[in-house]
């Protein structure tokens, strides 16, 4: 299936784990990217052609959750309805993201120490001057810095200036901690300029978590609202704010990521799901890691349910087989069906669970679903802003699919009267049609006439 994304698109190598750009990956012919495959999941896949697409309008895609990604208006989407174009979806429809993708490195040569002190530095480290510093209070995150320093940087002595930490060393030597953080790149970096150094995607699970935690404990916090806990993570930083966004998705853990002012990005974790897995996996260090203790109490979450529409692929696919709903949740051995008052509460959103059982009553293949929790939660689109005409990257990806898969697909996506495309475009036409003029400026194609592109072709 050909998709067209801008070519500064950031992406996961399946096999190191690495973050390149689309544009890297074309360079390098990579041979396959992470995709989704017939079963829910998101797995590597192999790519088919490259095929070159010009310059064209971009439009940015923004998800409630914060996810965002730039496109063309054909980029295809799934949705409740198949894979739709997003020139055929409209702000507020759900669209299908990933709930974890599972693409962790290999990288085991760091020790936790060593992770654990490039965190300290990016979380809460004083890095403009010559020498680099430490700024916290907590006494169990203190002690376990000076431990790494004196372990790693056994020439170095740390001095105190008010709560901030300088390790330094003989002023006739360089010092070597300022030598390594300047390799990395984060020396000179002021709080909003700071990233995840490129080696920290291909770790290995232990020492992201590990990393995540420290980065947690010192920008981060945990407190209770109703009851249970809330995580939050808050930095000047977008760039940082995005890293922390996708590292928890590797986890599994879903997230949002919002701007609350100027030099406030923030990452939140409400999901009862998220926050019992970002407790058990990731955790805390500090005072924090005793500020709340879980009362065992099962939660159900609202996020990751399949929008209501897909009641009426369910009610068609009963009818057909001279079912009820009543009826299929019985048979789905679904708690109280068959019972007097019996409500299936088809005005709501269904989740995947329950759908798969659904589904294996109706024999449905085009409605059959990964159970597993990681396999994909539901994004309701929050917005779609049109760029300019930016440099596209595109690649084809070959996904071997049974015939009767992509007849049942075809289906579900038949049995949904397509909305007059007058209708769905107008939000849209209303902002693309101004930045056509800017698309045929002379100036501008002077400017990119160099650039190179590529989109994928349906195969």
């Amino acid at each position: 299936m050909g998709k067209c994304a801008r070519a500064n698109t950031l992406i996961d190598d399946p096999d190191t784990g690495a973050r390149i750009t689309l544009e890297e990956c074309i360079q390098r012919r990579v041979p396959h990217v992470l995709g989704f495959t017939k079963d829910g999941r998101v797995g590597p896949q192999e790519i088919a052609e490259w095929v070159d697409s010009g310059i064209k309008p971009c439009f940015k895609v923004t998800t409630r959750t914060g996810r965002s990604v730039e496109v063309t208006g054909h980029h295809p989407f799934l949705t409740v309805r198949g894979w739709q174009p997003l020139h055929d979806i409209v702000v507020g429809e759900a669209i299908a993201v990933p709930r974890a993708v599972n693409c962790f490195g290999h990288d085991t040569t760091w020790s936790l120490g060593r992770v654990r002190l490039l965190a300290y530095f990016i979380a809460e480290g004083g890095l403009t001057g010559n020498t680099p510093g430490f700024t916290n209070t907590d006494s169990e995150i203190l002690a376990d810095f000076h431990s790494q320093i004196g372990e790693l940087y056994p020439t170095l002595h740390v001095r105190r200036h008010a709560i901030t930490y300088f390790p330094s060393g003989p002023h006739s030597k360089p010092n070597p901690l300022t030598t390594w953080l300047r390799e990395l790149g984060l020396m000179g970096k002021l709080a909003d300029q700071k990233r995840f150094p490129a080696h920290v995607w291909q770790w290995d699970s232990e020492r992201l978590a590990e990393f995540i935690k420290v980065l947690m404990s010192c920008d981060g916090t945990v407190y209770a609202m109703g009851g249970y806990p809330r995580i939050e993570f808050a930095v000047a930083s977008e760039g940082l704010a995005h890293d922390m966004h996708h590292a928890l998705i590797r986890f599994g853990i879903v997230a949002k990521l919002w701007k609350k002012k100027d030099r406030c990005w923030r990452v939140e974790i409400t999901e009862p799901m998220s926050v019992d897995l970002y407790q058990r996996e990731i955790g805390w260090i500090g005072d924090k890691a005793g500020r709340f203790a879980t009362n065992g109490k099962y939660r159900r979450g609202n996020l990751g349910l399949l929008p209501k529409a897909i009641w009426r692929d369910i009610r068609a696919a009963a009818e057909m087989r001279g079912l009820t709903l009543s009826a299929v949740a019985i048979r789905a051995g679904e708690r109280g069906a068959g019972e007097r008052g019996f409500n299936p509460h088809t005005s709501r959103g269904i989740s995947q669970g329950r759908l798969a059982n659904y589904a294996d009553v109706l024999r449905d293949r085009a409605q059959q679903v990964d159970r597993s929790p990681r396999a994909r939660a539901n994004g309701e689109l929050a917005h779609v802003h049109v760029g300019q005409p930016h440099q596209l990257a595109g690649v084809a990806v070959e996904i071997e699919r049974p015939e009767a898969d992509r007849a049942g697909l075809r289906k579900l996506a038949g049995e949904h009267r397509a909305r007059p495309r007058r209708r769905v475009r107008a939000a849209l036409d209303l902002l693309d049609r101004p930045q056509i003029g800017e698309a045929e400026c002379p100036e501008l194609d002077r400017r990119h006439r160099t650039l190179r592109s590529a989109s994928g072709t349906r195969r």
